[in-house]
């Protein structure tokens, strides 16, 4: 193996952590995109058993009956999603579909108010179109497009990984780092 390389790695090994996880993230978003899916069902579960706890044990809960009402829904449906995380992936990305579809509609409208007071106006209305045509697709092609995004995002991600790495041992290679004796640093 190259020398620089060795060094590369001994020296500058904290360059390489983010690309690795950046790699490992995309060739998982690739195989396993059901396996993700799923898992992020359960993460808004845990979150949603997170809140109803803290809101049924707040002071709010004392002195409003419904907040109680609410953590009791809040805790039944973190529940669910740790139970059949799988049924309800399609549920998921038609909300998170509905959403920013939403969101983006609201936004042109905030964006047309600039008319007059911004040049660039039509660029901010041009990106809510797209975004909400984004939230279009999601929510109503929810199942066909997930995978399609996921293999999207995953291979992005794998080749920016590569990439970050590629180009850590080149800024290193190139003789722009210095060992000072406590860690390297920018050459002056």
């Amino acid at each position: 193996m190259d020398k620089n390389i060795i060094n590369f790695i001994k020296k500058d090994n904290k360059a390489l952590i983010v690309p690795i996880f950046m790699i490992l993230f995309g060739i998982l978003f690739i195989v396993k995109r059901a396996g993700v899916l799923a898992f992020a069902v359960q993460l808004i579960g845990v979150f949603f058993i997170v809140a109803a706890v803290v809101l049924g044990f707040s002071l709010i809960a004392a002195f409003v009956p419904s907040a109680v009402v609410f953590a009791v829904i809040l805790l039944a449906v973190g529940i669910m999603f740790l139970a059949n995380p799988g049924d309800l992936i399609k549920f998921v990305i038609m909300i998170v579909g509905l959403t920013i579809m939403i969101n983006a509609i609201l936004r042109i409208f905030d964006a047309k108010a600039l008319r007059g007071k911004d040049k660039d106006f039509m660029k901010y209305i041009a990106n809510d179109i797209i975004t909400a045509v984004l939230g279009f697709v999601l929510f109503f092609l929810s199942g066909t497009v997930a995978d399609a995004v996921f293999i999207i995002v995953g291979i992005v991600m794998a080749f920016l990984g590569v990439s970050n790495i590629y180009t850590a041992y080149k800024v290193y290679k190139g003789g722009r780092f210095v060992d000072d004796g406590s860690d390297v640093v920018w050459e002056e």
